[in-house]
């Protein structure tokens, strides 16, 4: 079974349009906004949560 992070969004404020998110290992990632542009779906304009491993303790990134 693989090693599972949480990403939680940090409220501090960098230049536009990055989010910073924190790792419960204390990593810091600060990704582009990244809103869903296609105003057809039912997420328009929703912020897209990081994917994939975490850079510094490899683990999976889960959001909330």
């Amino acid at each position: 079974m693989e090693n599972t992070v949480k990403y939680k969004q940090t409220g501090s404020t960098i230049p536009y349009p990055r989010v910073e998110w924190k790792c419960e290992c204390g990593f810091r990632l600060c990704i582009n906004e990244g809103y869903n542009i296609d105003w057809r779906s039912d997420d328009y304009g929703k912020l897209k949560p990081p994917t994939g491993k975490c850079m510094k303790c490899k683990g999976e990134i889960s959001v909330g």
